[in-house]
Order: C-alpha cells, then sequence, then structure tokens
C-alpha cells in the first residue's frame, strides 16, 4: 500500500470559526496551530481565501510569500503540514496548486514556490499534481523530477 498525503492542496479547507481558523478581534480570520513544543503559531487569513470555507493552504501560500511581517508563520504552517503527513507514513505528498490564483497564469510560478518550499522541510517525495501542463512544465528545472504532459 502506498499513502499520499494531501493537506499541502491549495484546494483544502478548514471551517471559519473552529479549531484550525480562529476569529481574531475585529472578526478576521487567523490560521491558527500549535508546535511540538506547545508553542501557537498563527497567521491572518487574506480576503480571497474564503468566507465560512477557508482555503488554508492557499491561505499559507498567499502570505508567505507576500514578504510580510506573517510570512515566516506562514511558511512554518506549510512546514507543518508536510512534516505532519511525513509522520503519519506518507510515501509521497501531493502538492497542487490549481486553486490558488483565478489568473491561472499565476500558478507555475506557485507550483515551483511551493516544490522548493517543501522539499527543504521534509525528506518525502514530492507528486506534481495539475491539470495544467503550463505548472508541469515550470518543474522541469529540476533535474531530479520526471515531466509528463498530457498529449492530444
Amino acid at each position: 500500500m502506498i499513502i499520499i498525503g494531501e493537506n499541502p492542496h491549495c484546494s483544502r479547507v478548514v471551517k471559519r470559526g473552529g479549531a484550525r481558523c480562529v476569529q481574531a478581534p475585529g472578526g478576521a480570520a487567523r490560521i491558527q496551530w500549535t508546535t511540538a513544543d506547545g508553542s501557537v503559531c498563527g497567521f491572518g487569513v487574506p480576503a480571497f481565501c474564503g468566507g465560512e470555507r477557508v482555503r488554508h493552504v492557499t491561505a499559507a501560500i498567499a502570505v508567505a510569500r507576500a514578504g510580510t511581517a506573517e510570512s515566516a508563520s506562514a511558511l512554518a504552517y506549510l512546514a507543518y503540514l508536510a512534516r505532519q503527513e511525513t509522520d503519519a507514513g506518507a510515501a509521497y505528498l501531493d502538492l497542487n496548486v490549481d486553486a490558488f490564483a483565478a489568473d491561472k497564469r499565476e500558478n507555475p510560478g506557485v507550483m515551483a514556490w511551493l516544490v522548493e518550499q517543501i522539499a527543504a522541510c521534509v525528506p518525502t517525495p514530492l507528486a506534481i499534481d495539475s491539470s495544467d501542463p503550463a505548472v508541469l512544465q515550470a518543474l522541469a528545472q529540476y533535474s531530479n523530477l520526471e515531466v509528463h504532459t498530457p498529449t492530444d
């Protein structure tokens, strides 16, 4: 049996007001989690990431790439998700950014960035999941990846 961890996936959602997505003072949503040492970490959710159902991975990628004061925390959250999957026995981590941006031309760069970040924090092989050949081709620069695109 092969276990594939699918948590680092832009379509994944958490419920606003739930354990992972808390209400901050003023009504803003925040992704929050507890680290192995018991520290509580978090970052604010950008408005485009949802209403009652928050796309938490999309939020983490957007905040981590924005270069703001909370970027390090958002990047730590992505690493936390990857380590959770690896620690649970995932043989591969399925990465997908197809739901990240309304402008799909953004997604190839987002995937290349995400691959670099996740590969740096876990030894688990990555399974690149996309219905967009441009996203897959963006990863051709990595010598250790074999890229297959759909053919006509």
